[in-house]
């Protein structure tokens, strides 16, 4: 969960269903699983989901802005084909700037119950109207991560055929693919407020990082080695500014 102070979101887990459920007063979300929120510094948030079972299929969400209260639910994407809308854990993200824009990017099915890939597609909101809608960032993708920078440029992460691939939206357009590295396990992203981002992904018990600053990015970095179990690898990153 991300939040910033002052913050009235809270969320407790549910055993019995294994979703998590707004803990704190106010909104209309119904139970749906893997619930990301972001908030401000102002008290705006934005609240995502996955709705697998019932109408309106796919990634959800609803904003929540200090002084007038939640939205509607939108629809960010469609299940394009609801046969094969798989639950998947880091099958969307969202990230928000202290000024309110953020960003929403998610996984849509694509093909048969036999033979299917997931798309991502990012949402880019800015100053309140939506610059990039459904934009699609690559065809077959297992995970995604995102970063808000304050300047309104994004960052989206994200798994792709074997290699961590990242797209970077700036100067009003999409930049192309970038490959970060050909081999990784788990991953991290995150931004400061003059367009700078970092990724770092672990292979094995290696951790390793990759910085954007001034319009490019920088030579792959290592950062350290994990000496706990496998499943305790995954590396997770913050950046001051």
């Amino acid at each position: 969960m991300l939040a910033s102070a002052p913050s009235t979101f809270a969320f407790h887990w549910d055993t019995t269903t294994t979703f998590p459920k707004q803990f704190s007063t106010g909104g209309s979300l119904d139970d749906a699983s893997f619930r990301i929120v972001d908030a401000n510094g102002s008290g705006d948030a934005v609240v995502v989901w996955n709705n697998p079972y019932n109408a309106p299929l796919g990634i959800l969400y609803q904003n929540y802005t200090a002084g007038q209260g939640w939205s509607s639910t939108h629809t960010a994407f469609a299940a394009t084909n609801t046969a094969i809308f798989v639950i998947t854990p880091n099958a969307f993200d969202v990230s928000m700037n202290a000024k309110g824009d953020y960003i929403i990017a998610g996984l849509s099915a694509v093909g048969t119950y036999s033979s299917f890939s997931f798309k991502l597609l990012a949402d880019l909101v800015i100053n309140g109207s939506k610059v990039s809608d459904d934009f699609l960032l690559n065809t077959n993708v297992s995970s995604c991560n995102t970063a808000m920078s304050g300047n309104g440029d994004a960052l989206v992460a994200y798994a792709g055929t074997g290699s961590l691939l990242a797209r970077i939206y700036s100067a009003n357009s999409w930049q192309p693919e970038f490959i970060l590295a050909p081999a990784f396990s788990s991953y991290d992203t995150a931004a400061d407020e003059f367009g700078n981002f970092i990724v770092v992904w672990n292979v094995g018990s290696a951790i390793y990082a990759r910085r954007y600053a001034g319009g490019s990015w920088l030579s792959q970095e290592f950062v350290g080695q994990s000496e706990g179990a496998a499943t305790d690898r995954g590396p997770c990153v913050g950046m001051y500014g």
